[in-house]
């Protein structure tokens, strides 16, 4: 298989630098966003039923004003669930040869950016918690790196097999390992899956 040339560079994303690439990019796990768009959803039931129980329905779009707030309530709550995914899609944390950065979506506009090279990184610690953490296979993963500023990666899949993974580069890039390409990487890895 042919190497990657640093010559060839292509971006993934914004701030990647010269011969840094991506390993992996870690999401929240579904049921994060499942949880979040079925309540919005049985709200969304509760307002049609509720009224309709009530026999209140007909009043409601008896009067414009009441019918403009219903129908904003209802808009109100689809375009949660929009952005319910898209926060859900924007939220990440990308893995790279050098760095982790994780990005953390508040909403559709406000985000935060930590960011933390991999030689500063002190230890990687995992948990699952709770009936459907285990059964579903997801976890918070906590890398922990010197000034406080902890990176929290909530509702990672495999939590275990992302905290090896992290663990091992962080090993590799402070005994000085240089990976020139992610071939390098893969062959480094797959040699030392090979002894195990």
């Amino acid at each position: 298989m042919p190497k990657r040339q640093l010559e060839e560079f292509e971006p993934e994303f914004a701030s990647q630098r010269d011969g840094e690439y991506v390993i992996d990019i870690v999401w929240a796990h579904w049921y994060s966003l499942l949880i979040r768009i079925l309540g919005a959803l049985l709200i969304i039931i509760a307002s049609f039923v509720i009224p309709a129980l009530l026999g209140i329905m007909p009043y409601i779009f008896m009067y414009g004003i009441s019918t403009g707030i219903y129908y904003l309530w209802m808009v109100f709550w689809v375009f949660m669930i929009v952005q319910y995914y898209v926060v859900w899609l924007k939220d990440k944390c990308i893995i790279t040869n050098e760095r982790i950065i994780k990005v953390d979506q508040k909403n559709l506009f406000d985000h935060k950016v930590t960011t933390v090279e991999l030689a500063r990184i002190q230890g990687v610690v995992y948990t699952m918690l709770g009936g459907a953490s285990s059964a579903l296979g997801f976890g918070v993963v906590i890398i922990y790196f010197p000034g406080g500023n902890n990176i929290e990666i909530k509702f990672a899949s495999n939590p275990s097999v992302l905290q090896e993974e992290i663990t091992r580069m962080v090993k590799n890039s402070q005994k000085g390992i240089d990976m020139q390409t992610k071939d390098d990487l893969e062959d480094f890895l797959d040699v030392k899956n090979e002894k195990k």
